[in-house]
């Protein structure tokens, strides 16, 4: 009971980063779309006065929250109890599928969720309106059904709206199309490439993924923008400038 008042009475959403991505579900929630009125970083001009989709915080979590906001309405408590439920429920689920894919036995997913219900740093960190929490748990999903599709081939197509939906979740996750290719060849051996659900499964990840590479080709003129590249050179792991 004390940790959920904490959660229930907590009316801040935080920071740059949580603002963000509420207001992301917030317009997807009146029907705007993943455009925000503002501008989101400082490493690229923009035209005053015009929304814009956010590239700096992927829309992930807008997805989720949309729907709740449009239900509960567009509240801070609302937005933090979302991913109280995320990291409390969708991602100990996600980690007992895939233990027991991988262990091919069912106890060790049982038990799997119990270090994760525990943590009391996760329940701080689920307090945070971020997106970490949830791109794990689809990852979690991702990995059980790439081991699953040791005995039941079929399900290696779902990795593929699972591989989008972490793409969205952060820029950093297109290496995953090439690591299922990888994965599948050696698990599966390299004639397990060849099955359909294998190329069903990278059709539909870059069909699920299209909206936001257009996007990103429309205002940037490449379709895997990322905003990693300047913020690398602010640490001097890149020799990109912060000239405009």
């Amino acid at each position: 009971p004390a940790r959920l008042d904490r959660v229930r009475f907590n009316m801040d959403i935080g920071h740059a980063d949580g603002v963000a991505y509420a207001w992301q579900g917030r317009r997807m929630a009146e029907g705007r779309g993943w455009h925000v009125p503002y501008v989101s970083n400082f490493y690229h001009r923009y035209t005053p006065g015009v929304d814009r989709f956010d590239d700096q915080w992927p829309p992930l979590l807008g997805f989720v929250l949309a729907p709740v906001f449009r239900h509960f309405g567009p509240e801070a408590n609302v937005a933090r109890m979302t991913t109280v439920w995320i990291s409390t429920v969708f991602l100990p689920l996600s980690l007992c599928l895939l233990v027991q894919a991988v262990s091919r036995q069912a106890w060790p997913g049982l038990l799997a969720p119990l270090p994760v219900w525990r943590s009391t740093e996760l329940l701080v960190d689920s307090l945070t309106l971020n997106t970490d929490q949830l791109l794990a748990g689809i990852l979690c999903l991702f990995l059980a059904a790439l081991f699953a599709g040791r005995k039941w081939p079929a399900l290696l197509w779902t990795c593929g709206p699972l591989m989008a939906l972490a793409w969205y979740g952060k820029g950093s996750q297109v290496v995953l199309i090439p690591f299922f290719l990888g994965a599948v060849a050696l698990l599966n051996g390299l004639r397990g490439l060849w099955r359909w659900p294998v190329w069903a499964a990278v059709l539909s990840a870059l069909l699920l993924a299209s909206p936001r590479l257009l996007e990103n080709q429309r205002y940037f003129g490449r379709p895997l923008h990322s905003t990693q590249s300047p913020v690398s050179a602010f640490f001097g792991l890149s020799p990109r400038t912060w000239d405009l």
